[in-house]
């Protein structure tokens, strides 16, 4: 199934609105439903994570990957991503750290 297709099955299944989700993301409600529609094919990668965030699943099972296949190193990378620079680079700290 297409990204935009599963977002709108799995946004109509928890019973959210697409004006809930536009409130949500800080967008308008018509950027919705042209990534639901297809109109807009390159999701960015911004507002991937926060959807997939609200729909309970992972990025990449919204970009067709088969949940099965997704492992530890996808989610930890999707959650680097949506962090600060500051963050990002006090958990590097952290991984250094704890690799000693």
């Amino acid at each position: 199934m297409e990204t935009g297709k599963l977002i709108k099955a799995m946004r109509k299944s928890k019973g959210i609105s697409a004006e809930q989700l536009a409130d949500a993301l800080g967008v308008h409600v018509s950027t919705i439903y042209r990534y639901e529609n297809g109109e807009i094919e390159k999701m960015p990668y911004k507002i991937l994570l926060p959807i997939a965030k609200i729909l309970g699943t992972d990025p990449l099972y919204l970009l067709g990957f088969d949940e099965k296949q997704i492992t530890k190193e996808d989610i930890l990378l999707d959650y680097f991503r949506l962090m600060s620079d500051e963050q990002q680079e006090a958990l590097l700290n952290i991984a250094k750290a704890m690799s000693k």
